[in-house]
């Protein structure tokens, strides 16, 4: 270490003097907004999901689960049968219901191992006759955030894969990311599905759809959706799922462009399952005052 002398030292205060100011700190996205993105509309960030897929590829990565995604669910299952079982929260439409939102876990490293599993979990869908559902979706290879179109083609439209670049963008350090569905034109009953972006703190556009909706409902949900066969009384999807926790929080609607927690006032009970209808020994489900439920195993 090199000891100046004073005088040296003293030499060099009118210098230092003279230096421009060390830049500010950058502003830090304020903590409410990265806590509950759910909890307002937000801002909207101009610009499409980073790295998203459209109709063509949508069509050949997802097409195999379009005939599945339109069947009714179902918890009937035999020795070697085939089950479509959802648990999670449902929410009646209400006049002026306009949207949903919520925070759902990712498992990047699930690959369900028999092309007759599909894992839909969570899956987010608003009450209102909405035309766009947000489904976190697992078929053999593809693992991936897609927005299923209930008003044009009756398919899943468009899709961002869930890889590294998604979870540093969507996700941050927490393994979960934010989605919503809100009515962004009343007039043509336009709906648009968007991923709230933890770098920007903006909502980025994912995929939009107007029309009549050709789901034949207009109650709304947040659920854990399988599609699997059963053999030998066990689903195929519990292997798969062993050991790994499907959940949503924050959950909260939109009436007349107002959020609010979903509550026991917006709920109804077509999705108050039994674990059993999931043929998964083990499997355990809580769902906590309408606005998280989770699902382990």
């Amino acid at each position: 270490m090199v000891v100046r002398p004073a005088r040296a030292l003293a030499a060099l205060i009118p210098v230092l003097a003279l230096l421009p100011a060390a830049p500010a700190a950058p502003a830090a996205v304020p903590a409410a907004a990265w806590a509950d993105p759910c909890a307002a509309d937000g801002r909207w960030s101009g610009v499409p999901v980073e790295q998203v897929r459209g109709e063509i590829e949508a069509r050949q990565r997802l097409g195999p689960l379009t005939a599945q995604h339109r069947s009714a669910r179902s918890e009937a299952g035999g020795p070697a049968g085939m089950i479509h079982p959802a648990q999670g929260a449902s929410f009646r439409a209400r006049k002026g219901s306009d949207g949903a939102c919520a925070t759902h876990t990712v498992q990047p490293g699930l690959t369900p191992a028999r092309r007759t599993t599909t894992i839909y979990s969570p899956t987010l869908y608003p009450p209102g006759g909405s035309c766009v559902e947000l489904v976190t979706a697992y078929y053999g290879p593809v693992r991936a955030v897609a927005a299923w179109d209930w008003c044009g083609a009756a398919a899943f439209r468009a899709f961002v894969p869930i890889d590294g670049a998604f979870l540093a963008t969507y996700t941050g350090s927490g393994g979960r990311y934010t989605g919503r569905v809100v009515r962004t034109d009343a007039a043509d009953n336009t709906w648009t599905a968007a991923l709230y972006n933890r770098r920007s703190g903006a909502w980025d556009h994912l995929f939009s759809s107007s029309g009549t909706s050709r789901s034949g409902r207009t109650t709304g949900w947040d659920v854990d959706e399988v599609y699997s066969a059963v053999t030998g009384g066990v689903a195929d999807a519990c292997a798969d799922r062993r050991g790994l926790r499907f959940a949503a929080t924050g959950i909260h609607l939109r009436r007349r462009g107002a959020w609010a927690p979903a509550s026991a006032a917006s709920a109804d009970a077509r999705y108050d399952r039994p674990d059993a209808a999931f043929h998964c020994p083990g499997r355990a489900f809580a769902r906590r005052d309408w606005t998280r439920w989770r699902a382990l195993g």
